[in-house]
């Protein structure tokens, strides 16, 4: 049986947990540089602020209603989802953490009651975390995917597909809110007069292959109870790692947006190293306005002599490459860096050619393990790039509703008397 634990509003939750004056009242957690609204509480919903919405758009629900709006505070829901994590780990070491708010557990064992256990799982993880879950059981992940919909519901916030009539409950899901179906696969389905779960648990597979090719097939065996989509319980290495945030304000001046490339660039070696990964080339991005500019996107390719994961190295190359592509007179408003062939550090050969840069490589692979350490104790940014120190970091993320990091940071820890 596979378990579905999902944090209800889970951004909005985790805030409420160390200001408890938010509960019962609209809230909204924005997006990077408070543009979006990406997480709503129940209060929000109601009064019709949609999921994604622009917070110009949604001002005169938020003034009317006086919904209190915060700033996205991505190290407080990270150390959050890790101790929601950490108490799941309790019931199953068969544990997939899919994303910050949701994990899938199997469990094996014959004869459980699984309300029984839903509804211990709800009660540790609120009493340990102050997070309210839903928790919903299938006998397959897309099955587990609709109970914990169903779950958010029910008032009990615990739901088996397996204990209620499956077909009847099937007639109620939309292909649209299927798990894994976009707007394409949706439209398609639809035209062939498939517009529920149901229907495509009883469609024939050769339609469904033609239509949604092997996903349509993986769909059918799911609806229909049987395992198609397997557990992963350890994340495999990305290939492809992505560091990239669109500027505060407009930038000009190239040495503020060396200072934010250079930050792009240490959080990407960050990643890079957390995977025991080296990178071998990699794309620098700038983007102008994309309403303005008939050309908006200014990158360049860069083919490092050795594969490596050493900040230092990486932005030498990097920053070359952005005074080549660097125009002035553009307005700027997103830079980036995108690594793009990455193997194992643990897999590379080395050319006898190049003794002296692999030499160097591996003094500076100890360096980097010194700095993470040293960041991860003390905090990130402790030590970082010369670039990244202006005297005004025009680039950096508004936050003007930032709440405080009480799990992560001594300053901010709530003092009790």
């Amino acid at each position: 049986m596979f378990c579905l634990v999902d944090g209800n509003n889970f951004y909005v939750s985790c805030e409420r947990v160390f200001n408890p004056k938010l509960i019962g009242k609209p809230v909204v957690v924005l997006s990077n540089n408070d543009g979006c609204v990406v997480s709503r509480s129940n209060e929000a919903k109601k009064i019709g602020i949609k999921m994604g919405e622009p917070l110009f758009k949604c001002r005169r629900l938020i003034d009317h209603y006086k919904v209190v709006c915060l700033s996205s505070n991505y190290t407080l829901y990270a150390d959050m989802s890790e101790r929601v994590v950490s108490v799941l780990r309790e019931f199953s070491p068969d544990l997939e953490v899919y994303s910050i708010d949701e994990s899938f557990i199997l469990f094996t064992n014959k004869g459980l009651n699984y309300t029984q256990l839903g509804n211990k799982i709800r009660q540790k993880i609120l009493a340990e975390t102050g997070i309210p879950v839903g928790v919903g059981f299938g006998k397959s992940k897309t099955l587990a995917k609709i109970s914990n919909h169903m779950a958010k519901r029910s008032h009990t916030g615990v739901f088996n597909i397996h204990d209620y009539n499956e077909e009847h409950v099937l007639k109620t899901v939309p292909v649209a809110d299927i798990w894994g179906v976009g707007p394409g696969f949706s439209t398609r389905l639809r035209k062939k007069n498939i517009h529920f779960a149901y229907h495509i648990k009883h469609a024939s597979l050769w339609l469904l292959k033609k239509i949604c090719h092997v996903h349509g097939e993986r769909m059918k065996l799911e609806l229909m109870g049987i395992p198609a989509i397997k557990l992963v319980k350890e994340n495999p290495a990305k290939k492809t790692i992505i560091s990239s945030k669109s500027f505060a304000r407009p930038l000009t001046d190239i040495n503020d947006i060396k200072g934010a490339l250079a930050e792009n660039i240490i959080r990407a070696a960050e990643k890079l190293r957390a995977q025991n990964s080296k990178v071998l080339s990699f794309t620098i991005l700038l983007l102008t306005n994309r309403f303005t500019d008939k050309i908006y996107k200014h990158y360049a390719q860069v083919t490092l002599p050795i594969p490596s994961s050493d900040t230092l190295y990486i932005a030498q190359y990097a920053m070359a490459s952005l005074d080549k592509i660097y125009k002035t007179g553009l307005i700027y408003k997103k830079s980036g860096i995108i690594l793009d062939q990455i193997n194992s550090a643990t897999t590379i050969q080395y050319s006898i050619l190049n003794r002296s840069l692999q030499s160097h490589q591996q003094k500076q692979d100890k360096v980097m393990i010194a700095v993470d350490r040293i960041n991860s104790k003390w905090g990130r940014h402790s030590i970082c790039l010369a670039t990244t120190h202006r005297p005004k970091k025009k680039w950096r993320m508004k936050q003007d509703k930032l709440s405080q990091k009480s799990t992560t940071n001594w300053a901010d820890i709530l003092e009790v008397k």
